[in-house]
């Protein structure tokens, strides 16, 4: 037996109301704009798992342009599946399906594009423009990890702990770090505060914690624009 959903679904938000949406309004509620949007459906369309087939009965595909639009709305809301499957006239089980698809190809298509460690080359431009460009560049990502597990153990369990003093230019450049962290060749952490610091450790303390406040302002801005990061909620059940 099955229990009847008698929760009344938005069926003209997508064919309607979003085209109605004036740029501003678009970007945010979405957090890109249409030029992106338009960028991410020629990107993602070739997709094996976004790619449209014709499928004889049975309700009609959701478009693509729709399930990236599900998509960016989830990561921009902290929405529940139920309140972002009624806005899109879609049952919870599509949404959870379309989700996971889009999510699946922009990682497939995007991640080795987008995240990529830079070469030598750039370094001296981006410790020339860190303040600017720091808020914005991800060069390296490791996620997967609890929360409560130490930063430093999360850090020796990464592909950048072996390989961050040659990604490093063998130590000409560097990585900063907070007092979590372990010192390393290539890795920069303040020094313990003690109360027996002298000036150079105090102004050198100083001038790396300015630093990172770029790096803090970067999670910062991430997490604004994809509130969703802020508590990812998801349980995995075995039967």
């Amino acid at each position: 037996m099955s229990v009847r959903d008698d929760r009344i679904k938005s069926q003209r938000y997508y064919e309607t109301t979003i085209r109605n949406y004036l740029p501003d309004s678009f970007k945010r509620f979405f957090k890109v704009n249409r030029e992106t949007l338009e960028l991410l459906c020629e990107n993602l369309a070739l997709h094996p798992t976004l790619s449209t087939r014709i499928v004889s009965g049975g309700r009609p595909q959701i478009l693509l342009e729709k399930k990236i639009l599900m998509t960016l709305r989830y990561l921009a809301s902290q929405e529940t599946i139920c309140e972002l499957s009624d806005r899109f006239g879609v049952s919870e089980h599509c949404f959870l399906k379309s989700k996971k698809q889009v999510i699946m190809a922009v990682i497939d298509t995007f991640f080795n594009k987008c995240i990529k460690w830079p070469d030598v080359a750039d370094f001296p431009n981006i410790a020339r423009e860190f303040d600017e460009m720091g808020a914005y560049n991800f060069p390296d990502i490791n996620v997967g990890w609890p929360g409560r597990v130490h930063d430093a153990k999360v850090l020796r369990n990464s592909n950048l702990w072996e390989a961050g003093f040659e990604k490093c230019a063998h130590g000409r450049y560097h990585i900063l770090g907070d007092a979590a962290y372990p010192l390393k060749q290539w890795l920069l952490t303040p020094y313990r505060d003690n109360g027996h610091l002298n000036q150079q450790q105090r102004r050198y303390n100083l001038q790396l914690s300015s630093k990172r406040q770029v790096i803090e302002r970067a999670f910062a801005l991430l997490k604004g624009r994809f509130r969703r990061l802020k508590m990812t909620d998801w349980m995995t059940l075995s039967m």
